[in-house]
């Protein structure tokens, strides 16, 4: 994974994790040991998220900002390796499935 790769190759040593207290689809304020604010939040590209307060995130701190590159999954979902499940806080999913079928909210498309 490339996050991977470049914290080995810029010898990041201290992620950080704390509880979202506050956010937007483009930084959050994290609490942890520290209080961290605005930190920005890192995603692939073509994917926006405003993570729910309370949830617990990983920050990776960089040579001039903080960055939130997660947080901890805590959703128990059945997938197999290579599936992918988008879902919302409200209860909303998309599944794309190994066998080639997209499934909205559970209806096979």
């Amino acid at each position: 994974m490339w996050l991977t790769n470049y914290i080995a190759r810029e010898r990041i040593k201290n992620p950080v994790d704390g509880n979202v207290a506050a956010s937007s689809s483009a930084a959050a304020n994290i609490q942890g040991a520290s209080q961290y604010n605005n930190t920005k939040i890192v995603v692939p590209y073509g994917i926006a998220y405003n993570p729910p307060l309370g949830e617990t995130g990983v920050i990776l701190p960089l040579e001039n900002m903080n960055t939130l590159i997660g947080v901890y999954s805590n959703t128990d979902v059945d997938l197999e390796p290579g599936e992918i499940m988008l879902f919302s806080q409200g209860g909303a999913k998309i599944l794309l499935k190994n066998n080639g079928n997209v499934e909205i909210n559970g209806k096979v498309i």
